[in-house]
């Protein structure tokens, strides 16, 4: 892609005038099948802990798209925040063929590090944005993660090969 087609697809309904550059164009509501790109342990300038789910959109008119979900499973969130994390989490790796264990459940790090084998795997990811009036730029977003029956590319589905089965 060209810097002059970068630019027609930047500024494709955008207004220099009145618009803010740093809004980002918002993945919406509905089924996607997304690229899982990781897992990760992050923290703001400011301290504040938390994880990072990162995906990329693989088909449609959103490909290419990436969604970036952040939440803290500490205090001051709220509990019931906290649990639907969790079951996100255990969603998640599951969607990834990932089973996890209580020790990977030590710290954000090594909730983490167990995600590092699902990375590049493909899932289905079911996300429901609204609107957030108090800060309309981050709106309320959920999320479901399922597997893709048959994937070929996940390596859960290839095929056990015998070397006896070898051509060779």
């Amino acid at each position: 892609m060209s810097l002059l087609d970068a630019k027609n697809n930047a500024l494709k309904g955008f207004d220099p005038k009145k618009d803010d550059p740093n809004a980002m164009d918002q993945i919406p509501s509905g089924k996607y099948k997304v690229i899982f790109k990781g897992l990760e342990h992050k923290a703001s300038a400011k301290g504040w802990e938390h994880l990072m789910i990162t995906v990329q959109v693989l088909e449609g008119e959103h490909a290419g798209k990436m969604d970036f979900n952040r939440f803290s499973l500490e205090s001051p969130t709220p509990d019931n925040i906290v649990s639907a994390s969790i079951k996100l989490i255990a969603k998640l790796a599951v969607a990834l063929g990932i089973t996890l264990k209580d020790e990977d459940w030590t710290d954000y790090d090594t909730l983490a590090a167990a995600f590092i084998d699902g990375k590049g795997q493909a899932v289905e990811m079911e996300l429901s944005v609204r609107e957030n009036k108090k800060k309309p730029d981050f709106p309320y977003k959920t999320y479901n993660f399922s597997g893709i029956p048959n994937d070929p590319f996940n390596s859960n589905n290839a095929p056990e090969v015998d070397d006896s089965e070898l051509p060779f």
